[in-house]
C-alpha cells in the first residue's frame, strides 16, 4: 500500500485489482476504480484497460461507452493485448459506436 500512495503505478494497479476482486475483503469497485484511475494516468497500458472495463460495464462508475473506447484506444496504443482484443470486439458487436468514436485498430 505505502508504494501505491507514493505514486507507483505498478503498485496502484494492484491495489486496484485486490479491490476490484475482494482479496480479504468485499469487492469495492468504487475503490478499485480510483485506484486504476491513479494508475492509468501515468501511462500503464493494463491500468489503462481496467479503466475501459470499468467504464464499459458501468463498475463503480455509470456506463460510459465512449470513455470505454478512449480508455482502451489508450491501452491499446501501448499494446495492450486485452484492449486490443477488447476493441476488436466493439468492431464485431458495436461497430456503430466504433465508428462515433473514431477508434482505429490497427
Amino acid at each position: 500500500m505505502k508504494a501505491a500512495e507514493r505514486g507507483d503505478a505498478e503498485a496502484q494497479n494492484h491495489i486496484g485489482w485486490v479491490y476490484d476482486v475482494g482479496l480479504g475483503m468485499e469487492s469495492d469497485y468504487t475503490e478499485a476504480f480510483k485506484w486504476f484511475v491513479m494508475a492509468a494516468e501515468q501511462g500503464l497500458a493494463i491500468a489503462q484497460a481496467n479503466v475501459g472495463e470499468y467504464y464499459e460495464f458501468g463498475k463503480g462508475v455509470p456506463k460510459d461507452l465512449e470513455q470505454a473506447v478512449v480508455w482502451y484506444q489508450k491501452a491499446a496504443e501501448l499494446e495492450c493485448e486485452a484492449a486490443v482484443e477488447a476493441l476488436k470486439s466493439w468492431v464485431d458487436e458495436k461497430s456503430v459506436l466504433y465508428v462515433a468514436c473514431r477508434v482505429v485498430i490497427w
